[in-house]
């Protein structure tokens, strides 16, 4: 009974934070950045929070059991990827100074094209905010003994009450709840793991030497390479976006971004720690229930409720962010941009939040509907990175190309994606995501070459044909 209330207290209390932190939301900019005064500790809990989801907790558990220390240095890539965002990303993004969205930068770039690319992209974030709610359902059913569809539709609707209500200073201010939370629950729970395992002496004694260390494993080193390449890159992730647009200024979002990233390392350190103790304590278990069959094993009743409370803390800051970016994108990128007739502040607040709840109800479908969570990610990712980043990376590093070349780019990276999950029988960890990426990026580039080619060249034969002055008119017009 001790672990239902501890459980119920942390919805509860996540529910109470995001409505008095919502109460005063009246606008769209409210909504959407707020009044980008936010303290350093509160962006920093929402950056971290947003960043974690369930599978940085199940998901390399799991691999480490079964791949070891070799998994632990590819998805390092991580914290790579937030410095490259805090040292060379977010000056950029902050230039963008009205900019409330990913949707606005890419207006300012592309036009309304820019802005229904990336309202389109963003459908595919419905798949991560499905893959956060599948964990919700998961560990409901595993710890609390509640049907996974069940413990769904309850961890969703408590996402989609906050987060809908609210807008970004709900899901904020619940990320500092759900940041405070973690930080406290993880470490407990993992030494209590690591006491059962022996202790580090008894447990670096335990787990074999081919796990232990850096060697081949039933992935090849390219396979974990291309992993670490992938996860590195900034791929202009819509929450990490929006949290760079709502900081005060850029040094303050380059260093909360550089401290996540250094928090990042001992964190899912310890979650490695996790996976070897599940080895030596439990060896012939499935690798996927890793992290869930220590708790079972290694808690008591009180601290399997703390566990739960910061496994849900560290799904729920992820999914409601991107549920919130999803809501405002679709109303302010897809139907204001299609919509003819002009909306006012209050309806198109009205819309985001309609918009927000309906995306939820479509997570709760995708959470259901693939058999792992891992599969939700990858289906999903695999076209948002060809979609979005090529003409962001074009955009934001001042090589502004045509909107003709940035659709050529997106739609032979997303033909590609197409084929290679449908035609390509890839076992790699990785997929399609480098070759659809690198396609999309260069047929980008180089239709931008031609189109600027041909473009000189009609001006140059025009200006032949016309005497001097005629030209010099042309100019000045």
């Amino acid at each position: 009974m001790l672990d239902y209330a501890i459980i119920i207290a942390y919805l509860l209390l996540t529910l109470v934070i995001g409505y008095f932190s919502g109460k005063n939301v009246h606008t769209v900019q409210d909504y959407s950045v707020a009044n980008r005064n936010f303290s350093n500790m509160t962006l920093l809990a929402t950056i971290f929070a947003s960043f974690l989801g369930g599978a940085d907790i199940f998901g390399t558990a799991e691999k480490t059991y079964r791949y070891g220390t070799i998994f632990l240095l590819a998805i390092s890539g991580y914290s790579v990827n937030l410095l490259i965002i805090s040292k060379w990303m977010t000056k950029r993004i902050v230039a963008f100074k009205n900019a409330m969205t990913l949707g606005d930068i890419m207006y300012a770039l592309y036009g309304k094209t820019g802005r229904i690319l990336a309202g389109l992209a963003l459908f595919a974030c419905v798949g991560v905010v499905g893959a956060q709610v599948a964990v919700i359902g998961n560990v409901c059913n595993m710890f609390l003994g509640l049907d996974a569809k069940t413990g769904i539709v309850i961890g969703c609707a408590v996402i989609m009450l906050y987060s809908g209500f609210g807008g970004i200073k709900a899901v904020t201010f619940t990320d500092l709840l759900q940041f405070i939370i973690l930080i406290v629950a993880i470490p407990v729970v993992i030494s209590i793991m690591l006491g059962k395992a022996g202790g580090f002496e008894h447990l670096f004694a335990a787990v074999p030497e081919s796990l232990l260390y850096v060697s081949k494993t039933t992935q090849s080193y390219w396979d974990f390479f291309m992993l670490f390449l992938v996860i590195a890159l900034p791929v202009f992730d819509p929450p990490f976006i929006q949290r760079i647009l709502m900081s005060k200024n850029v040094a303050q979002a380059t260093n909360m971004l550089f401290t996540a990233a250094c928090l990042y390392i001992p964190f899912i350190l310890m979650i490695g720690i996790a996976g070897f103790s599940a080895l030596v304590v439990l060896p012939n278990i499935n690798p996927d229930m890793a992290f869930s069959n220590m708790i079972n094993f290694a808690l008591p009743g009180g601290l399997k409720g703390l566990a739960v409370a910061g496994i849900l803390a560290v799904v729920m800051s992820t999914a409601d962010s991107y549920l919130n970016v999803i809501g405002i994108s679709f109303a302010r990128d897809i139907v204001k941009t299609i919509y003819s007739k002009q909306i006012s502040d209050r309806a198109e607040l009205r819309l985001i939040r309609i918009s927000t709840i309906c995306f939820g109800a479509l997570s709760m479908f995708a959470a259901t509907s693939f058999s792992s969570i891992m599969d939700i990610l990858l289906f999903t990712n695999n076209f948002y990175i060809p979609f979005i980043c090529a003409p962001m990376f074009f955009g934001v590093t001042g090589h502004r190309v045509s909107v003709r070349s940035c659709l050529i780019g997106v739609i032979s990276g997303c033909a590609l994606t197409a084929y290679w999950l449908t035609c390509v029988h890839d076992e790699t960890l990785v997929g399609g995501i480098i070759p659809s990426l690198l396609l999309s990026l260069a047929t980008t580039y180089i239709s931008d070459k031609i189109e600027k080619f041909f473009r000189y060249k009609r001006v140059e034969e025009y200006e032949n044909s016309c005497d001097s002055e005629t030209v010099e008119i042309a100019k000045n017009i």
